[in-house]
Formats: C-alpha cells, structure tokens, sequence
C-alpha cells in the first residue's frame, strides 16, 4: 500500500553544540504535523504527527532518529507507527547547507493488533542552499525486507520526502514538504462464496506474454516418469497469441458427459490415450486436438513440455501417466467439436491468475476432499481444477506464479 502526507509544516529548533574532542557537534531536534491521504479513497486523510533529532559529528558523520505516527487504523493499511534511525556520511560536500549523504539505518513500523515488522534500510540525503535562510532537500529510504506480519507476507517499503526549509529566525526553522511512502507485500484474504472457499493474494504483474513464454521453455527441463507398463496419455496446451501478444489464452475443452468417461463434464485440455499409430511423443496429443477440435497442430507450433503426471481417480493415483505438450498458434480458425467435447472456451493467461477466482471443488468420490480449482469468469462459475489444475500449477510455477497445489 501507500500513503502520501502532501504537504506539511514542520517546525524545529536548531542548535549548534560547542566544540569537542572529537571535533564540532551540531544538533537539530523538532516535532511536525501533516495531512495523510488515504491509498484507494484520496478524500479520506488522516493528520500525522512526529518528531525527529539529529547530530552531526565534524560535518561528516550524522545520526538521525524520526517517529512518524498516525491515528490507528484511519489510513489503510498504513502502519500507526514508524520509527526510523539513520546513520550517514557525507559523501559530498561543499557547504554545511548543500551536501550529499548516504547511509544504513534500521526501521520499524507498528501494525496495531496485526503486531510489528523491522529490518534494515538504506538511505540517502540531499540538501541545496538557496539564499542563504532557504533551502531545497530530499530524503530517500528503502527497506527491503520487512518481514511478514498478519495478513501481510513478505512486507518491504520505499519513502520518499522533499520540501523546502525556511530559517527566519535564529534556532528556528520552517518546513514545506511532500511525503511518498509505499508499503509492497502480498496479503491473503479468505472469503466463502456459495460454500465454496477461495483464497487471494496481491500481485504485482499478471500478464505473461509470448516472449516470456519462449524463452522460459527455452530453459525448461521437465520432470518426466520412465518408461514403464503404466497406460500413457497426452494433452496439448495450446497458446493462441492471435488474442494479444502480451496475454496470449489457452485452449480449453469441456467433456461431454459420459458414464465412461472418468473425468466427465470436467473443464480439461484436448487429448486422450496414445495408440499404436503415435509413434512420437506427442503424437497423440496433435492427433486428438484434431478429433476433438478441429485444430491442426504442427510441429513448428512446439514450444516444450511440462512434467509428466500420474491419473488419479478417486481422489487415489491410477495407473495412467499424462504427459502435457506445450503449443502456440499464431490464430484459430472456425473449430468444431465432435462428440466427445460439449463446449470450447478460450481464456486469458491474466484471468486464470486473477485472485478473485479461486475456489475449491467438493470431490463426493474422494471422501468428500475439496480440491482447488479456478472459475472460468466472474460469470461463469465452471472450474479448472483436477488433473488439468495441477498441469496450470506447473505451467504457471515457471513463470514466478504458484497456485495453490492440488
């Protein structure tokens, strides 16, 4: 999240400490008031205060502690409380009012009843001296590994803060400033939807496009079963880029029902058993996706595989193993389905890896277990889930995007 304090008036006292052994010490210490902005509703703020003291030893070395707080929960997901202490050095400088200066600190922020999260920081400081009474300066921070507290996983955070300082008055100084702060981690919600639970987490990008999926298969070595006396099955995953390069979709069939078909009326890829006549690995999966759907697969429209994996029924492993052949086509013309596909449906890499779809599936002839799955849109409440779930897992897992396992 993020929360932005725009504009501040900040007033301090300035003292100058008598020489020691160790050379001249300044000292500066104030309290301050400013407006927060709430991340998602910017007519929602909330006032903040703080205070903060710094010493300078010989012009070079500085320490700096700042408390930040606000009033509990009235921004979201803003923390009520930030401690921050720094510890810099000059690296440039040409006068006591323009200079550059780096360093290491350490932060803390309170999250009320969610409880705290802490870690190192680096940080950087400038100031440019105008006239003389004015002056510009920019603080920058970064944290980049917080920690995880409630519902907040993997937390880290950015600040940045920039104004003026205006000193008309000896050991008085008044600011005009604008603070950014952003707080990154993904958090989890849980919510029931007509008794079916699902489960989200915040992202930051969704899309895969083409590219990426070329080259990651380019880098792909697929875990796969040896050869055995098991029944071997293959299914095709059909990348179709004519839906946009940035978000190509996959193909999906739903299976007609049938009292002979195990996974019947299930959401699935095309493909079925190899036979005598697939002589090559993948054979059957291209020879199936023209039975079923009417799309002819070449073998230029080869990108990789995905691991195999064993068939369960029952919710128990069967003595099948499928192996899944990864293709992209450049379009898809008019498909047909034959009699044992009931409908084709094409979708977005994005809305599969949309959060708000996620559910889970009661499988009544596996005890009762309840598998995860995806809906196929906010408006169709048809899921992804079983043997065709878990191949999206590892599809997916190559890319940095894991889905619950199944």
């Amino acid at each position: 999240m993020k929360c932005i304090a725009r504009v501040f008036l900040m007033t301090g006292l300035l003292a100058a400490g008598p020489a020691v052994a160790l050379g001249p010490v300044d000292g500066e210490a104030g309290v301050f008031t400013w407006v927060v902005d709430d991340y998602q509703d910017t007519s929602v703020n909330s006032p903040l205060t703080g205070g903060y003291g710094e010493l300078w030893l010989g012009e070079r070395w500085g320490l700096r502690a700042s408390l930040y707080r606000i009033s509990e929960d009235s921004v979201g997901m803003a923390p009520d409380e930030q401690t921050l202490v720094d510890f810099k050095y000059r690296v440039l400088s040409a006068t006591d009012n323009t200079f550059l200066a780096l360093g290491l600190g350490w932060e803390q922020d309170r999250f009320g009843a969610d409880g705290d999260a802490s870690g190192a920081r680096v940080m950087a400081e400038a100031r440019v001296g105008i006239l003389g009474f004015l002056r510009f300066y920019a603080d920058a921070g970064w944290a980049p590994s917080l920690g995880t507290v409630g519902s907040r996983q993997d937390l880290s955070s950015i600040s940045v803060e920039t104004g003026l300082v205006l000193d008309p008055l000896p050991f008085i100084d008044l600011r005009l400033a604008w603070r950014y702060r952003l707080h990154r981690g993904n958090y989890r919600i849980r919510r029931q939807r007509r008794q079916l639970w699902r489960s989200a987490r915040w992202r930051t990008s969704l899309v895969i496009p083409v590219s990426e999926v070329l080259n990651r298969f380019q880098e792909c070595q697929p875990d796969l079963e040896p050869p055995s006396s098991s029944l071997q099955a293959e299914v095709a995953l059909v990348l179709n880029r004519e839906t946009g390069e940035h978000d190509p979709s996959i193909l999906f069939i739903q299976r007609a029902a049938s009292p002979d078909d195990p996974w019947s009326g299930q959401m699935a890829f095309p493909g079925g058993r190899r036979e005598n006549s697939d002589l090559e690995a993948g054979d059957a999966a291209c020879r199936e996706t023209w039975e079923e759907i009417g799309l002819k697969l070449c073998p230029t429209d080869s990108v990789g595989r995905l691991g195999d994996l064993r068939g369960r029924h029952g919710g128990r492993s069967a003595d099948l193993v499928i192996s899944c052949f990864v293709y992209l086509v450049d379009t898809t013309p008019a498909l047909r389905a034959n009699h044992e596909v009931s409908e084709i449906v094409q979708i977005p890499l994005s809305r599969l890896l949309d959060p708000d779809l996620r559910t889970s599936v009661e499988y009544e002839a596996a005890g009762g277990t309840r598998f995860p799955g995806i809906f196929l849109s906010k408006e169709d409440e048809r899921v992804i889930w079983g043997l065709t779930y878990r191949f999206l897992i590892r599809f997916f897992s190559l890319f940095g995007h894991p889905l619950p396992p199944g």
